[in-house]
C-alpha cells in the first residue's frame, strides 16, 4: 500500500495533492523504476475518493514521464533512462506580488476556538468564559521565596539542558504526592508537560493515526476537540447526563460507551469523570467501576482528564478512574493550572511505564523539555508543604462563592416561560446545582446585550464536529466585583484517593504498544 494522506479540507485539489505526492515518493526512492502501482480505481476505494480524481494524477503524472499505463498490465513507475517532463508548479502570489503565505499552509484548522476562550476581557469586566483561579489568591510572597531559593541552591542545573520526563525534584516531589493521596505510582510513571493540553497533544501523536476513532463526551472540552480535530481522528461523542433527579445518573453515559464500543473500532477514550467541562456533571463511583469494565472488556484505553479534581468544594473524595484501574488501561493527564497557577505552564501525565517512554520521546521531539525554572520553583513549593495549605484557603474561598452563586440562582431565577431549555446542572462537590432555565431565543440575545453593557463576557454555545451545549459550568468559574458575593473558581472535586485501600496492581501490563500510532514515532511525529 502507498502511503498518501489527502486532505480534503485544503484549498490543493485532491488529485494535485495525489500527484506531488506520489511525484515526491518517486524521486525519494521510495516508489523505484518498474515497481507496479495500484490501479485508478483500487487507489481511489483506497482513498475514498472519485476515480477521476486517481485518473487525472496518473494522467499529469505519465505527462511528466514518471509512470506508464500499460492495458491489461497495469501501471508502472518508468525507468531512470526515460526523460522527467515535470511542470513547473504555479506558486501562488498575493496582489501585491508578494507569497500568499495561505496557500502553503499544511491544513485550514477551522474555527479558532481556544483563541476566544483564552483572549482577556477588558479591564474591570467579568468574564464566565475560561475557569481560571482567582488571582487575588496567588500567594506572590510564598512564590518568591521559593524562587530565590532554588535559584541559590540550583541555579546552574536551571539554566541547563535537562531530561525530558521532568525535573527530578519536581518528579520526586509529585509522587510523594500522588503516594500520599493513594495511587501506586514511581518516577517511572510519571512524565512532566506544558499542561493539559501539551498532554492530549502528545497523546495523540503517540496513538492517533489519521482515521483512527477517538470517544470523546459531547459536549467536550473544545480544547482536546481542536487536538483531535487537527490530527484528522474521527471523532464520536457520548452524551452526558446533566439530570439530578432521583434516580438518574449524572455523568457520561456508560451504556452509551459500551454500545459504542461494540459497534466501532475505537482507539482511546478521552474522558473527565470529575467535574466534566462544560456540565460540570462528576460520574458517581459504580459508573466508573463498570466503565473501567467495559474498557478492559474491549481492550480500549482511557485518558482520564484529572485537572479539577483537587477543588472538591464540599462532599466525599471520589476515586480517580487512575486510582480504581487494575488492567492498566487508564493514563491520566493533570495539571497545576486549574489548582495553583495556570501561567506557570507545568502539569504531569500518570501512566504505565512503557507509555510514559513513548510519551517522552514524542515530547523530546516537540520541544526537549518543560521550562526548568517553573518546575525547580513549583517543587520546592510542594515540597515546603505550601501547596497543600494554597488548596485549603482556596478551597474554603470558593465554598464561600459556591454558596453565593446557590443563593443568588435561586433568587434570580425567573418563572417558567415557553421555549427552549437550557439544562443547568452544575455539580459541585456531593450537590448539583439543579434548576431548568426556561427562556425563549428574543429573551437570550437581548440579555447577551444586556450582560456585554454591563461588564459580564460570557460565551453562550460552543458549536463544534460534537455539538456542545451551553457552557453553564463555567458559570462557577468568573469572579464579581464584590468580595463577599465572589463566584468560586472552579466546579471540582478533592483529590480521588479511594476510601478503601487499592487491592495491589495486577503485574501484567496491558497492550500498550499494539495501540501506538507506529512502530517508529519518527515515522509519523510530524505529519502535519
Amino acid at each position: 500500500m502507498i502511503p498518501l494522506l489527502l486532505q480534503p479540507e485544503s484549498h490543493v485539489p485532491l488529485y494535485i495533492q495525489l500527484r506531488d505526492q506520489i511525484r515526491a515518493l518517486v524521486h525519494g526512492g521510495d516508489l523505484r523504476p518498474g515497481e507496479r502501482i495500484p490501479a485508478s480505481r483500487e487507489l481511489a476505494t483506497q482513498l475514498g475518493v472519485h476515480r477521476t480524481t486517481v485518473a487525472n494524477a496518473y494522467a499529469e503524472l505519465e505527462s511528466e514521464g514518471l509512470i506508464s499505463g500499460h492495458v491489461g498490465r497495469g501501471t508502472f513507475i518508468r525507468g531512470e533512462s526515460v526523460a522527467r517532463k515535470i511542470s513547473a508548479v504555479p506558486h501562488p502570489t498575493s496582489v501585491d506580488g508578494g507569497l500568499r503565505w495561505e496557500s502553503l499552509f499544511a491544513d485550514e484548522r477551522g474555527e479558532e476556538i481556544l483563541s476566544r476562550l483564552t483572549q482577556a476581557g477588558p479591564r474591570g469586566s467579568v468574564s464566565f468564559v475560561m475557569a481560571r483561579p482567582a488571582a487575588e489568591f496567588f500567594p506572590i510572597e510564598e512564590l518568591r521565596k521559593c524562587s530565590n531559593a532554588v535559584w541559590r541552591r540550583e541555579g546552574a542545573e536551571i539554566l541547563q539542558f535537562g531530561p525530558s520526563d521532568g525535573y527530578p525534584q519536581l518528579k520526586q516531589a509529585l509522587v510523594a504526592m500522588l503516594r500520599s493521596e493513594g495511587y501506586e505510582t514511581g518516577d517511572e510513571n510519571l512524565l512532566i508537560t506544558d499542561g493539559c493540553q501539551q498532554a492530549l497533544d502528545l497523546v495523540c501523536k503517540a496513538f492517533l493515526r489519521p482515521g483512527d476513532t477517538v470517544l470523546l463526551e459531547n459536549p467536550a472540552y473544545p480544547g482536546a476537540l481542536a487536538v483531535f480535530t487537527g490530527a484528522r481522528a474521527r471523532i464520536l461523542g457520548v452524551p452526558v447526563n446533566t439530570e439530578c433527579r432521583p434516580g438518574a445518573t449524572p455523568g457520561v453515559d456508560v451504556s452509551a460507551i459500551e454500545a459504542v464500543l461494540m459497534q466501532n473500532r475505537v482507539k482511546m477514550m478521552v474522558l473527565t469523570p470529575d467535574f466534566h467541562n462544560p456540565t460540570g456533571t462528576t460520574l458517581p463511583v459504580a459508573e466508573r467501576r463498570r466503565l473501567l469494565e467495559i474498557a478492559a472488556r474491549f481492550q480500549v484505553p482511557v485518558i482520564e482528564d484529572h485537572i479539577y479534581a483537587r477543588l472538591r468544594a464540599r462532599g466525599e473524595r471520589v476515586p480517580s478512574l487512575k486510582q480504581l484501574d487494575r488492567s492498566n488501561l487508564v493514563i491520566q493527564i493533570d495539571s497545576f493550572s486549574k489548582i495553583a497557577f495556570p501561567g506557570m505552564r507545568v502539569g504531569w501525565i500518570v501512566a504505565p511505564s512503557n507509555v510514559i517512554e513513548r510519551l517522552r520521546l514524542v515530547k523530546q521531539s516537540t520541544d526537549l523539555h518543560t521550562g526548568h525554572l517553573a518546575q525547580a520553583i513549583l517543587a520546592e513549593y510542594v515540597r515546603r508543604g505550601l501547596l497543600s495549605r494554597h488548596l485549603e484557603r482556596t478551597r474554603k474561598a470558593y465554598s464561600g462563592r459556591l454558596a453565593a452563586l446557590e443563593q443568588a440562582w435561586h433568587t434570580i431565577c425567573l418563572p417558567e416561560r415557553n421555549g427552549r431549555v437550557l439544562k443547568a446542572a452544575c455539580a459541585f462537590g456531593s450537590t448539583c446545582l439543579q434548576d431548568s432555565i426556561r427562556t425563549n431565543y428574543r429573551f437570550t440575545r437581548a440579555n447577551a446585550a444586556s450582560c456585554l453593557r454591563r461588564g459580564v463576557i460570557f460565551i453562550s454555545r460552543i458549536r463544534s464536529r460534537t455539538r456542545c451545549v451551553s457552557d453553564l459550568r463555567e458559570l462557577a468559574s468568573g469572579t464579581s466585583r464584590g468580595e463577599s458575593q465572589r463566584l468560586p473558581t472552579c466546579c471540582a472535586p478533592k483529590c480521588a484517593s479511594a476510601s478503601e485501600a487499592p487491592a495491589a496492581r495486577r503485574s501484567r501490563e496491558s497492550r500498550w504498544g499494539d495501540v501506538f500510532g507506529s512502530t517508529d514515532f519518527r515515522l509519523w511525529g510530524f505529519i502535519p
